[in-house]
């Protein structure tokens, strides 16, 4: 009997939390999130993509035995309050800088306007963060498997930053920001498609400085 009991009180209190999560409306803080799997929305060091009014959130897929890459997950939303788990986009790859003990972290995603592809972009490591590079990927569909083609390259090397990001600015340009990680200075590389980089733009010395500056303005 008291074996029945503890398996009603299991159940109801399943359908219960399912059911919150269904009609979930606002974000609370400070409590780990859900998927429509009902396990915890994994995917650290986030950028979110609208996509024809729908969310994709892109982030790493962490382990808690280890830093090393797993691969990047993807959930889509509505709302931007629950959240459903559509796949690993990317795993660990055989060999290369997202190979086996390596880092992969910072992902990023765009829309080529002139292919309709969606590219991703990521910061790749080594354990000690001494082998940094930017890399990226391809898919046709925004939510579907991408293929890894190694390190952009800028003038026919590898582009060896840290602390990436990206932007894509109002003619369709992508750029891709990386830190110098000796001087602090960052590179803004602009980006012709998704893999051709057309000019070196800015050393930005003082960049956060004039950041800060202007935000006081």
């Amino acid at each position: 009997m008291k074996y029945w009991m503890l398996l009603f009180a299991f159940l109801w209190v399943s359908y219960g939390t399912g059911m919150a999560r269904k009609t979930e409306k606002v974000v609370n803080n400070g409590i780990p999130w859900f998927d429509d799997r009902g396990e915890i929305v994994n995917a650290h060091g986030a950028c979110i993509v609208e996509e024809n009014g729908r969310y994709y959130l892109f982030g790493e897929y962490k382990s808690d035995k280890s830093n090393a890459f797993p691969g990047f997950s993807c959930y889509s939303s509505d709302d931007l309050v629950n959240w459903k788990f559509e796949r690993v986009v990317l795993p660990m790859q055989p060999s290369g800088i997202l190979g086996p003990n390596r880092v992969g972290e910072r992902v990023k995603v765009m829309k080529c306007p002139s292919t309709g592809e969606y590219v991703m972009y990521m910061h790749a490591d080594d354990m000690n963060y001494k082998d940094p590079h930017i890399g990226y990927a391809t898919c046709s569909t925004i939510a579907g498997e991408y293929k890894f083609h190694g390190p952009l390259l800028y003038e026919g090397k590898p582009i060896r930053r840290w602390d990436m990001g990206t932007y894509q600015d109002a003619d369709g340009t992508f750029h891709s920001w990386g830190e110098e990680k000796q001087s602090g200075i960052l590179n803004d590389y602009a980006i012709l498609q998704y893999n051709n980089l057309v000019d070196k733009k800015h050393r930005i010395k003082n960049f956060f400085a004039d950041i800060s500056e202007k935000a006081l303005e």
